[in-house]
């Protein structure tokens, strides 16, 4: 729910019933004053109520039962009977597993700099929904079954139908490997740019 206040808010209080407001996307603003000429300071905010102990979870619930129109949810399940799984707390070596079983990722996020998962369900081939965030867009590129949406529900859900009705996998890891995005390429790369770091330490 989107909030304003007079004052820059904390990020997490206790509302002292058993509740806590949780705000992200704190920003400052101005906003005109009665005095045309004049403008009032304020500070704008989404936040969220969670109950009971804090915890990473209940944060990632919150945000997402907060920002996901249901409606939307439900509809897409009676008609494509799908399962939305929210994927967290999971070691590295099962985000395949969860990868090549899905029919879609789904990434919503506001703000992200070059998101590993967007790479690795393109190297496992899988339909991606995500918001233009990062460099999203220019790894997704071109490819067919994958959608670039805005952060409206409507849109996000539109782009779910069209992922789900494309109905086969990508060829998202021929994409990565044309990009030189491959663990095998950046391997090299590392191993390559360590090597030259270590020859400049002995000749300096």
């Amino acid at each position: 729910m989107e909030a304003f206040y007079d004052v820059e808010p904390q990020k997490l209080s206790n509302v002292n019933n058993g509740s806590y407001i949780y705000r992200i996307n704190i920003q400052e603003i101005e906003i005109p004053a009665l005095n045309e000429n004049e403008t009032i300071t304020q500070w704008r905010c989404d936040e969220f109520v969670i109950w009971g102990i804090i915890t990473s979870n209940k944060i990632t619930d919150a945000v997402i039962n907060s920002l996901w129109n249901k409606d939307y949810e439900q509809k897409l399940i009676n008609d494509y009977n799908i399962y939305f799984q929210h994927v967290y707390n999971v070691v590295n070596d099962e985000i395949p597993y969860y990868m090549n079983a899905a029919d879609v990722l789904l990434l919503t996020s506001y703000h992200e700099g070059s998101p590993n998962v967007i790479k690795e369900a393109m190297a496992c081939n899988c339909p991606i929904v995500a918001t233009d965030v990062g460099d999203v867009r220019q790894i997704i590129g071109n490819t067919r079954g994958c959608y670039i949406s805005t952060s409206d529900p409507g849109d996000v859900a539109d782009k779910i139908k069209k992922a789900l009705d494309f109905n086969n996998r990508t060829n998202g890891r021929e994409v990565i490997n044309s990009l030189g995005l491959d663990s095998g390429t950046i391997a090299r790369k590392i191993v390559a740019l360590y090597s030259e770091a270590l020859k400049s330490k002995k000749t300096s």
